[in-house]
């Protein structure tokens, strides 16, 4: 490999990181944007309906194939998306609790990474980071 070609590498991988980032950030907010219900000093009734019961996972996968399959698993569920060359993947309203995540090249089924026993919990996202395959 070139330096060149070493250089655009690195460039992309941080490109990358600041990305998965900058989705962290806007997943955190809009999962932990909370009103005034704390505050609530006039014993007022408070809905519990804008308070999340579901989780999030994301991710992204730095690797040279073009196409991935990323599994979540449980005893109850199985959430499944095809992912092309953008590399992230991001899966919302996933039921709180713990979960296999399988990260595969749909080109060669033996390129893979398995996460065991990620925990999902409820208004919160779990970052599963950068993964090379």
């Amino acid at each position: 490999m070139s330096q060149k070609e070493a250089y655009n590498r690195m460039i992309m991988s941080l490109t990358r990181s600041v990305m998965l980032l900058m989705s962290i950030a806007v997943a955190v907010f809009v999962f932990t944007n909370t009103s005034d219900a704390f505050s609530n000093t006039n014993n007022e009734i408070v809905s519990l309906a804008s308070y999340p019961t579901d989780g999030a996972i994301l991710g992204d996968i730095d690797s040279d194939d073009q196409k991935f399959i990323i599994k979540l698993k449980n005893e109850n569920k199985t959430f499944e998306k095809t992912l092309t060359s953008s590399g992230q993947f991001f899966f919302k309203g996933i039921e709180p609790g713990e979960y296999d995540v399988i990260i595969q090249s749909t080109s060669d089924k033996n390129n893979q990474i398995k996460y065991e026993d990620v925990t999902i919990l409820k208004g919160e996202v779990t970052a599963l980071g950068i993964n090379e395959l």
